[in-house]
């Protein structure tokens, strides 16, 4: 399950976080930006980052098992549709003939950056619910609250040191 689902998981939402977050650097680029004629290419990347961020989230989604985390995904979703409300909302104001710069940051500054930030926490949220899944699943896979691994390695270094298996019964040969 780690392998297979967390860490996919996990990486798919780092991008996907990764990608909003250009999405939000490009919509600054339009904000700040006092040329028309650049418009049309900061738009256009603009939606070309959405359709990769699009990308992302559906792989994302193909490591969804529980109908917690479908919660989870629905609650990103509507995020992301606030977000990308607002995203269109400052388009339309930069694009506006009687528009000042100020006007178009100020509609950046607004709900824009609480839309983004309030998915972004979805997000983060989404990354929390893998975090506690991953822990839950090595959890059988311990030995006295360390990782198999730690405990393979101390027990080879202790016995290296003795010259013995520390944690054998001598009486019966049997090791803990």
């Amino acid at each position: 399950d780690i392998n297979n689902n967390w860490l996919v998981a996990t990486r798919e939402l780092g991008s996907y976080n990764s990608s909003i977050t250009a999405i939000r650097r490009a919509e600054a680029l339009l904000a700040m930006t006092a040329h028309v004629e650049a418009h049309d290419k900061i738009e256009e990347d603009i939606r070309s980052r959405q359709a990769r961020s699009e990308q992302i989230f559906k792989r994302y989604e193909a490591t969804v098992t529980t109908d917690e985390e479908r919660e989870i995904v629905k609650a990103i979703v509507a995020a992301r549709g606030r977000y990308f409300d607002a995203l269109g909302k400052i388009i339309a104001a930069s694009r506006s003939a009687g528009s000042k710069r100020d006007e178009v940051i100020a509609v950046w500054l607004g709900d824009n950056r609480t839309s983004f930030f309030a998915l972004l926490e979805t997000i983060e949220s989404a990354v929390e619910f893998q975090t506690q899944g991953a822990e839950a699943a090595q959890r059988p896979f311990t030995v006295g609250g360390r990782s198999v691994d730690q405990y393979a390695g101390h027990r080879i270094a202790i016995g290296g040191i003795a010259g013995v298996d520390p944690l054998c019964d001598r009486s019966t040969g049997v090791t803990a």
